[in-house]
């Protein structure tokens, strides 16, 4: 598929009521950690049978932890 230019792009992301900005073109993009995102998954799971509360704790941490880049070692 091509990619859209900015005008495109825009009334795109207003179609799918998201939100774009010329900002996430220029976000570097980081490698995926399949490991990372399994656990994740496995995690979310579990949370989905303790309360309401703590599951959506976890979500929240999760999509925090995996949108968080690593620091370098």
């Amino acid at each position: 598929m091509p990619r859209l230019s900015p005008p495109d792009a825009a009334s795109d992301a207003q179609r799918a009521h998201t939100l774009a900005t010329g900002k996430l073109e220029t976000r570097p993009q980081c490698a995926p950690d399949y490991a990372a995102e399994n656990e994740a998954l496995h995690a979310l799971a579990k949370a989905l049978t303790a309360p309401d509360a703590v599951m959506l704790q976890t979500l929240a941490d999760t999509a925090l932890a995996l949108a968080t880049p690593a620091a370098p070692e």
